[in-house]
């Protein structure tokens, strides 16, 4: 059993018209994916079988996917909405990485709407 994933700076850059973000894809593209910011989230010393532990997961990976989409540049608008959009896809893709189908339905309740498709895709 996985104990331990790594969450990774993601970007996706077809189509993002920010300039901030634009700068910031350039140079996630340019890196070699060693190169990219990560944070290892660690969770052997959860239970995963209970609603505290499940949360306590969460919270951790929404944690280190706001820290890693953490462009600690100008707060203005765009960079902000552009950080707030890589936190969402980097945590997405991280809890994808758990395989924990108590971890996904409460991600799911969590954030709600059509972007938490990670739910039943992990039931497996």
């Amino acid at each position: 059993m996985k104990t331990a994933i790594r969450i990774q700076l993601v970007a996706r850059c077809v189509g993002l018209a920010l300039i901030g973000g634009a700068v910031l894809c350039s140079r996630v593209l340019a890196g070699e994916p060693s190169d990219l910011p990560s944070i290892t989230v660690k969770f052997a010393d959860l239970n995963l079988q209970t609603p505290a532990g499940v949360e306590a997961l969460y919270k951790r990976i929404h944690s280190a996917a706001t820290q890693v989409c953490d462009s600690g540049g100008d707060r203005n608008l765009s960079i902000l909405t552009y950080d707030r959009k890589c936190a969402a896809a980097t945590e997405t893709q991280a809890i994808e990485k758990v395989h924990n189908a108590a971890l996904s339905a409460f991600y799911q309740r969590k954030v709600g709407g059509p972007n938490a498709q990670v739910a039943m895709s992990n039931g497996k």
